[in-house]
């Protein structure tokens, strides 16, 4: 044992060390477990690549990134165990193209047209021009898988490197469920509590399972509703179980009635419509749902989860 802890002994030793655990680490990367999620943040394992494109559509590389195939993903099978129809093989290029998908083969040219998921096949790339021509399009810009895998997955590494841009990005931290307000505030789901709170870049990748006190600035809620101002929300128990948190300033104010509530928001904020207090569990639910369904119906979105 001294002599691996002594000048080159120790360094030997640590060099192999670190091998050993870049080695292994992909072999960590566990898959999500329930159907259909991880679709936009589920990068593939080992020698498998995914590239998400518009939901369910993807790009599978393995192996290597000379070609793929582009695949529609089936509902209800595993992200990290897909099943899949393949509904072209040997693509070496692709190109995002207006209401278009443009795929480059060995010897082949196919566009997808992602409205009608439509599929046209080209003899060649001088067919395939004139085809964008008569589609008023000019001539495509290329890219190879890696540089576009590259580019899909360059957010998802900022978010990890900067947690910050995962604000608007998280369902889940560490504490359990979760949805933004507006920054810093956040709704957490823990196991047994859901509470308002300040959102910490530095702790949102923690392993920490429970909130510090300072994050938890408002305890025990039962329902909730949210404007681009303030939450209004309803406590478990307590003589004024009804209260209202003003982003700016961080303050809540407490009272005894839903009426009470109603009539502090008018008075404060003009225009605001009655307030309607959903379980959070509902508006946590009803949030991504609808973020879900702007991915999924926006073909220029390339989100990440």
């Amino acid at each position: 044992m001294k002599f691996i802890w002594n000048g080159k002994g120790k360094n030997i030793f640590l060099a192999c060390l670190a091998g050993m655990i870049l080695f292994f680490f992909p072999g960590c990367d566990f898959g999500p477990e329930r159907p259909n999620e991880g679709f936009f943040y589920y990068t593939g394992f080992r020698d498998w690549w995914r590239i998400p494109l518009v939901y369910p559509f993807q790009i599978q590389v393995i192996d290597c990134f000379d070609s793929g195939s582009f695949t529609r993903h089936k509902i209800p099978s595993l992200v990290a165990h897909s099943e899949s129809t393949q509904l072209l093989s040997e693509v070496t290029a692709f190109c995002d193209y207006g209401d278009y998908w443009l795929f480059k083969g060995a010897e082949s040219f196919s566009a997808f047209h992602i409205a009608t998921a439509k599929i046209t096949h080209f003899e060649s790339g001088e067919v395939l021009e004139r085809f964008l021509a008569s589609q008023k399009l000019s001539t495509p810009e290329w890219k190879d898988l890696k540089t576009l895998y590259n580019e899909r997955w360059k957010l998802a590494d900022n978010v990890r490197q900067n947690p910050a841009l995962g604000f608007w990005t998280q369902r889940k931290n560490s504490y359990g469920k979760r949805f933004p307000l507006r920054m810093p505030w956040q709704v957490i789901l823990t196991d047994s509590d859901v509470f308002i709170g300040k959102y910490d870049p530095r702790q949102a990748y923690s392993k920490r399972k429970s909130p510090l006190e300072w994050e938890k600035v408002v305890e025990n809620i039962v329902l909730i509703h949210y404007e681009r101002a303030f939450a209004a929300f309803k406590q478990k128990d307590g003589e004024k179980p009804y209260g209202c948190l003003i982003y700016a300033s961080g303050k809540s104010f407490y009272f005894s009635s839903p009426e009470e509530l109603n009539e502090f928001v008018n008075l404060n904020y003009i225009d605001i419509a009655p307030l309607e207090l959903v379980e959070p569990v509902k508006l946590h639910d009803m949030m991504w749902k609808a973020v879900d369904k702007i991915k999924r119906t926006n073909p220029k979105t390339l989100p990440i989860d």
